[in-house]
């Protein structure tokens, strides 16, 4: 590999090649060596840069279907891990992605699933996936999901974490070009970024394989000034996601008070119901919240919209 501004001797043939290159190029007294300005091996965000300077299309997806077995997640991406392991010191080396973190309802609120548990469901369905005789890879719920779905270059940069590259893109995008967007604010909990994905046309409606809008996983989190850019922008309080749980239902699983309070004051229905026939307050009764917590949530507002 090429250490930061090691230069490349290059043979005859490619001296020719390097003559018909843009002058942008900075090639060096002799003809046998050049350096792209700017570029280090290292850095991502350079080669994104030199790319867009030499006309790649930053609105060229590619289609979710091919970005899933490209990446061989069968189904445990992006779709269907809809909570990234916040403590990135916690978190294994592998692909980001793989660590959305599926939520399942518990008798105290939620329940996350490690990523031991992860990896054995992973294991358990490619061996029921082999047993089929490896014709079944994705979910028929799945397979209607991504439908004419595309993930954008700056998408695919917040999955990878690239943050600096998604915000290189985004510099070079007008105020409508992520208007099919599907999965960028999703992908991050940043505010900024998020602010610049909106502005370059990315909706608020965005949502999961389960229904879940940025605004649920936003209360979910805990993330309070998130979830006032979101309100303020046109997220729907009273949007239903996976299993009808609305974002009142998330902030109150997850005891986040000062959020369950904004929600109401910006009208989130304290009554909505979910599958089970819960409101808000009976979710807080079943994760074990007192009364007068519960009334913390659900009692007078001190935000204003």
């Amino acid at each position: 590999m090429l250490s930061r501004g090691e230069r490349v001797h290059l043979d005859m043939s490619s001296q020719t090649l390097i003559s018909q290159l843009p002058s942008s190029f900075n090639k060096s007294t002799t003809d046998s060596q050049f350096r792209i300005p700017g570029y280090t091996p290292t850095s991502p965000n350079s080669i994104v840069t030199t790319l867009l300077e030499y006309g790649a299309d930053p609105n060229q997806g590619i289609t979710l279907q091919q970005y899933l077995w490209a990446n061989k997640l069968k189904g445990m991406g992006v779709l269907s891990r809809r909570r990234k392991i916040l403590d990135p010191k916690s978190a294994p080396g592998d692909n980001p992605i793989e660590f959305y973190i599926a939520a399942r309802r518990h008798e105290s609120g939620r329940q996350w699933l490690s990523h031991a548990e992860i990896k054995a469901r992973k294991i358990a369905r490619v061996q029921e996936m082999q047993a089929q005789g490896g014709k079944k890879r994705f979910s028929g719920e799945m397979q209607e999901y991504w439908k004419d779905k595309s993930i954008l270059p700056v998408e695919l940069a917040i999955a990878s974490g690239n943050l600096d590259c998604a915000r290189t893109i985004l510099q070079r995008l007008g105020p409508h070009s992520l208007a099919k967007s599907s999965f960028g604010l999703l992908l991050q909990n940043d505010v900024m970024l998020t602010l610049s994905l909106i502005k370059s046309g990315s909706p608020v409606s965005q949502h999961d394989l389960h229904g879940c809008t940025p605004l649920h996983l936003a209360a979910r989190r805990g993330h309070l000034e998130m979830v006032m850019v979101l309100v303020q922008l046109g997220g729907d309080v009273n949007s239903c996601g996976e299993r009808q749980w609305t974002p009142l239902h998330e902030s109150m699983s997850q005891n986040h008070s000062d959020i369950s309070s904004l929600l109401i004051a910006c009208g989130a229905n304290p009554d909505a119901i979910n599958d089970a026939g819960e409101t808000p307050e009976d979710v807080g009764r079943r994760r074990g919240l007192s009364p007068e917590v519960i009334a913390d949530h659900l009692g007078k507002p001190f935000f204003s919209c």
